[in-house]
């Protein structure tokens, strides 16, 4: 595999590349508006989405339980929908390395995946495959969460910051080393508008005058605050003159910032063009990123080693290490490029995994690009994307009548379809939704999709003295 392409890519075997691999039949449906997603969550290798009548769904690695399934997995390539606790709905979901903290409605907080530094906040190690709650101070109503590596941090309605989890880096902002198994308040800190737990740090914005407030690793300059010492309580990092900070975000060991003017700024590591300033020299205190002319930055992401923001002219930026950008390429970018959403959309929210990225449009449509080792794009299958590809693929969530014990693949599918395991003498048919036959052949051989618009459509294989059985594929 040549040397140019990413880490991440070089690692995995080059068939995973060029191979679509099996997918268990689900019945599946498009997005519409009845299904529209609101907000979209990205973990380490795994994702989550919500949707418009608070339907939370799931998918990726679930190694350590980690997507709240109740199991355990090492990829789940298709979205899986996840109860909330009773009575309650989803509200904002953070998923970090292997664990994830969600906020339900009524402010209770819950944890599920990964549990061996006591970043679960349950008071024990005990790892959990299934969402359970979070003892809060009393009274205390839980607005915002965020997981990090092997750490938790918790923003409550009243402003206050909570954290626990490891903190061998000081990343509790406690003044110690010592970690902690239940939430416990950052001391001196003001109240506050937003937290992030990167990978051993922590930032969080003030709500009375803008500031930024950073603690943990800074061995990168990740903190911001022009040093490399690593921080064990909060500094404060003062915004551009005149202006506040008014959303953040960490990855491995940069941190993205705007500004209330739409400004971006970028600090810590560059060893892999994330900060977007046009050089690979890292900084230790923020640095401009220009927007295109006439624009402004309205919100950003930080992955690993790559960086993304939305734009006011509707689209999505991206820069840094290559292969997970979406833009079609495999090099990196030094400066941001830019993605255009679907026609007739906007880009309006987009969330970074370690070496993947969702986005979401103005019409509700989730898409994702980068790494699919674990499944964590979506689509049912576990290979690697260079360009935002839509999350097609959704089982529904109540009766899968349409199910049958069978194999097709690749679903979705792009230039064939076969279908695993049919009778000799079979024949396998496409259909439009009205049952219109557009394209048959022997079962026994890949069925042609040359010329097939891409959408939803029905897969049925006819075999002679049996019913017939059906199950809906996507083409792209």
């Amino acid at each position: 595999m040549p040397p140019s392409l990413p880490r991440f890519l070089r690692v995995l075997s080059a068939g995973l590349l060029v191979s679509v691999g099996l997918a268990r039949v689900h019945p599946l449906r498009a997005q519409g508006p009845g299904n529209a997603y609101t907000q979209v969550y990205a973990g380490a290798y795994y994702s989550f989405s919500l949707r418009n009548d608070g339907a939370l769904y799931a998918w990726g690695r679930n190694n350590a339980g980690q997507l709240g399934l109740g199991t355990i997995s090492n990829a789940q390539p298709l979205p899986v929908p996840l109860a909330a606790p009773a009575g309650r709905q989803w509200a904002q979901v953070s998923g970090g390395q292997s664990h994830t903290l969600a906020v339900c409605t009524d402010g209770s907080l819950h944890s599920w995946g990964l549990n061996s530094s006591g970043e679960l906040g349950n008071g024990t190690t005990q790892s959990q495959t299934a969402p359970a709650p979070v003892p809060l101070p009393a009274g205390a109503v839980a607005q915002q969460v965020s997981a990090g590596r092997s750490h938790s941090l918790a923003l409550l309605a009243s402003g206050q910051v909570l954290s626990w989890g490891a903190g061998q880096q000081g990343q509790l902002g406690t003044g110690t080393t010592t970690g902690r198994q239940t939430p416990g308040e950052v001391p001196g800190l003001p109240a506050c508008t937003q937290v992030v737990a990167g990978v051993d740090y922590s930032l969080a914005l003030a709500a009375a005058d803008g500031a930024l407030w950073s603690w943990g690793l800074n061995n990168q300059g990740q903190l911001g605050d022009g040093t490399v010492t690593d921080r064990r309580a909060p500094v404060r990092i003062a915004p551009p003159a005149g202006l506040r900070w008014t959303q953040a975000d960490a990855g491995l060991q940069h941190a993205l910032a705007l500004a209330s003017d739409g400004s971006l700024w970028a600090w810590g590591s560059n060893s892999l063009n994330q900060l977007g300033d046009g050089t690979s020299t890292s900084r230790l205190a923020p640095v401009r990123i220009a927007p295109p002319a006439g624009h402004t930055w309205t919100a950003v992401a930080a992955g690993n080693y790559f960086s993304m923001a939305l734009c006011s002219d509707g689209g999505l930026y991206s820069w840094g290490e290559g292969g997970v950008l979406g833009n079609g390429a495999a090099q990196g970018r030094n400066t941001p490029g830019r993605v255009a959403p679907p026609s007739g959309q906007t880009w309006t929210q987009v969330a970074t995994g370690q070496y993947h990225a969702l986005a979401l449009t103005s019409a509700g449509h989730v898409y994702s690009t980068g790494d699919n080792t674990a499944g964590q794009l979506g689509n049912g299958t576990q290979a690697h994307a260079l360009t935002f590809g839509r999350l097609l693929a959704l089982p529904l969530p109540v009766r899968p009548a349409a199910a049958v014990p069978a194999l097709v693949y690749p679903n979705p599918a792009v230039d064939r379809l076969y279908w695993s395991g049919a009778p000799a003498h079979a024949t396998l048919l496409l259909l439009d939704m009205s049952g219109r036959v557009l394209r048959q052949g022997a079962a026994a051989e890949p069925l042609p999709l040359a010329g097939v618009a891409a959408g939803l459509y029905l897969a049925q294989l006819r075999s002679p003295g049996a019913p017939a059985q059906t199950v809906r594929v996507m083409v792209h």
